[in-house]
């Protein structure tokens, strides 16, 4: 229900206002939770390191996806988190 998932996005905006470091991924086509209330939550958020991606073409369940957009939007969560917590070298681990 559409009530339900506006309230649950306003939960998520409060959460999220107090965070320093956070990425959201979300579909432009999505239908049950409007887009432009995670630009709003971008917007209004502090941090410093904050990311917002919006995939044209896709919907609410990014991980319901076809194959080919659930690996873009996975290699960008990815490519994200290794920015900011990037994996020990090769040398590292053998040590």
């Amino acid at each position: 229900e559409w009530s339900c998932a506006f309230n649950t996005q306003l939960d998520l905006h409060d959460s999220l206002l107090g965070f320093h470091t956070f990425l959201i991924v979300h579909g432009e086509n999505d239908v049950i939770c409007d887009p432009q209330g995670l630009v709003a939550l971008y917007e209004k958020a502090e941090s410093s390191d904050k990311t917002l991606k919006l995939y044209d073409g896709m919907w609410h369940q990014l991980v319901g996806e076809p194959k080919e957009n659930l690996d873009i939007v996975f290699s960008d969560i990815c490519s994200w988190l290794e920015a900011r917590a990037p994996l020990p070298s090769s040398d590292a681990v053998e040590a």
